[in-house]
């Protein structure tokens, strides 16, 4: 399968056990793969425990690592047959990860003379984002110009962010008008004669996203509420990140691995997701 790290940063403190304290957010889709990866390894460590307290309150022991042993993976019925631990980077692997497993993820490191290096994770759980459906309310032809109005909605989204663009070129999100229950609108003048625009409503949550596609003239040419050119882009994130032919609207160009500081602890939010 392939696996990709997508990382966000923002400047939240973190208030664990400053001041070597980490943080990250990791985002992950329900039902794949997810792996959370320590940014930096201690030069030498003793033992090494993946602990987690879920949402639901409960605390788990999840696997806990002596050098030279082989692991220990506990009891723990939460997470029977799905944990993976790798000895050589001490991450910790949940396939498939569910809902459930939402929660803050610590890994203790014990790197002797009773001193502990604690690395927090916090794992954030979303459905993927479904295959929007873009539409057309309203469109108007006078004088060589076409009013459009365009809606774009994601059939039982919970918690998705909505972004357009013309052609290659996103549009400002002042632009655009979210509604409640996830859906946006979008008005747009196009020239009559315009045969090669396009525009796409790109639906997103933390871990997935997919797009819908309509080209310009054509919605000059039919009639309004209707359906119109789509599934131009829908959802292979990896393998549209692989070809850079797209860039989530929250990374910066090239941005593909989580960077943190051992003294701010900036809250990352990450994917480590696996598409099979």
């Amino acid at each position: 399968p392939w696996v990709l790290w997508l990382t966000l940063h923002s400047t939240a403190l973190c208030t664990f056990e400053p001041p070597g304290c980490k943080e990250m957010e990791v985002a992950a889709i329900a039902g794949e793969s997810v792996q959370l990866l320590p940014l930096k390894l201690p030069e030498s460590w003793t033992e090494i425990t993946w602990e987690v307290t879920l949402d639901s309150a409960e605390t788990y022991g999840i696997v806990t690592f002596h050098k030279g042993e082989p692991p220990d993976h506990g009891s723990s019925p939460h997470f029977i047959n799905r944990v993976t631990f790798h000895p050589d980077n001490l991450s910790l692997q949940i396939d498939p990860v569910k809902k459930s497993d939402s929660g803050l993820y610590s890994l203790q490191t014990e790197t002797g003379g009773g001193h502990i290096n604690i690395t927090k994770f916090r794992s954030l759980l979303s459905d993927r984002v479904r295959q929007p459906n873009l539409t057309v309310l309203s469109a108007h032809l006078e004088l060589g110009q076409c009013s459009v109005t365009l809606f774009c909605s994601v059939p039982g989204a919970d918690r998705v962010t909505y972004s357009w663009s013309r052609g290659t070129s996103r549009i400002p999100s002042d632009r655009d008008h979210q509604l409640p229950g996830n859906q946006s609108l979008l008005h747009v003048a196009i020239n009559a004669d315009s045969s090669d625009i396009f525009y796409r409503c790109n639906a997103s949550n933390r871990a997935s996203w997919a797009a819908d596609t309509a080209g310009g003239k054509s919605l000059c040419d039919s009639p309004a509420t209707g359906k119109y050119s789509s599934h131009v882009s829908a959802g292979n994130l990896q393998a549209l990140h692989k070809r850079g032919q797209y860039h989530h609207p929250h990374l910066t160009n090239g941005e593909t691995e989580a960077q943190s500081s051992d003294v701010t602890c900036p809250t990352s939010l990450g994917a480590v997701a696996a598409w099979k």
